[in-house]
């Protein structure tokens, strides 16, 4: 059974239109499905919960919406080993989709959920800081600079224009030369896999599970989501004039032999702070954290291919 959990305010309305399309595909093929329109902020989380403890051994979720409705159905799901995952995606970045090598056309994002030919499976990361509880990512997480946007993006009029407009994927990058002035520096000890690192003016810690985030900013080019690992890159002790000049080469991803960043990796990794930083999980806030473990939750994820 195919259930569609949709966000129908995704990509700034045009969600609802691509639903529309689908909603009548499903019906002209005869196809078997249920689906869920999201009302309110983690409703997906909690739609996804209540699904994946049907007691159906054929569960396809399949998310209709942007890669912020993606990590509220992932931290839903109860049972990974019981469900099928799949996305239709409609927002403005779509990094999850695009990390795993498929095309963000919805039109051929829905004829590889319903002609599927099995499922691949992936990692997926997950976080605990100080006494929160732990959740899931799927593309990545962060602390410093990237966290900082992601925290503003959502409720800034920036981000609503562009989305208007079609640019929606712009919105990261000009808050992040936004932020890249206004911030402090961090200073940090990170621990990956038992080797430790100190940062003494970090700009930005992330974790990446697929090679991009932010719409399209490929951070760690190399990252692979069925390896075991989170790719971390770390951009410590570099002025902010000189940080904003090596922008466009972390933009095209041509960053690995820059000065300033530093490439690392690990499947348990422990950050501590000097002071709470904002951490994001997938471009969503997660809290201010001085003390962090990040896992990589091994080859849990099915995905529908």
């Amino acid at each position: 059974m195919y259930y569609f959990i949709v966000n129908e305010m995704g990509g700034s309305g045009r969600s609802q239109e691509i639903w529309s399309t689908i909603k009548q595909r499903l019906e002209s093929n005869g196809t078997e499905y249920r689906f869920y329109i999201t009302k309110y902020k983690d409703h997906a989380e909690k739609i996804a919960k209540m699904v994946s403890e049907y007691r159906d051994n054929d569960i396809k979720i399949i998310v209709v919406g942007g890669d912020g409705t993606i990590n509220e159905v992932i931290n839903g799901i109860s049972d990974f080993s019981k469900v099928e995952f799949g996305v239709i995606p409609t927002g403005s970045g779509n990094d999850f989709i695009n990390g795993l090598g498929f095309s963000a056309d919805y039109e051929e994002s829905l004829d590889r959920v319903l002609n599927s030919t099995g499922t691949r499976l992936i990692d997926i990361g997950q976080a605990q800081g100080d006494d929160l509880l732990p959740r899931c990512f799927g593309i990545s997480c962060g602390i410093g600079m990237d966290a900082i946007v992601c925290k503003n993006a959502d409720d800034s009029g920036l981000k609503r224009f562009l989305n208007k407009i079609h640019k929606g994927e712009l919105t990261y990058k000009l808050m992040t030369v936004i932020t890249l002035f206004s911030m402090e520096y961090m200073k940090a000890t990170v621990t990956f896999d038992g080797r430790e690192k100190y940062f003494k003016k970090l700009i930005f810690l992330s974790g990446m599970n697929m090679p991009a985030e932010g719409g399209g900013v490929p951070l760690r080019p190399d990252a692979d989501p069925s390896d075991g690992i989170i790719s971390f890159l770390a951009a410590d002790s570099i002025g902010k004039c000189s940080a904003f000049l090596k922008l466009p080469k972390l933009v095209a991803g041509k960053h690995d032999k820059t000065k300033g960043f530093f490439f690392e990796s690990g499947s348990d990794v422990r950050i501590k702070t000097e002071r709470p930083a904002v951490l994001h999980l997938d471009g969503e806030y997660y809290g201010d954290v001085s003390d962090v473990n990040i896992k990589c939750l091994n080859n849990v994820l099915k995905i529908i291919v």
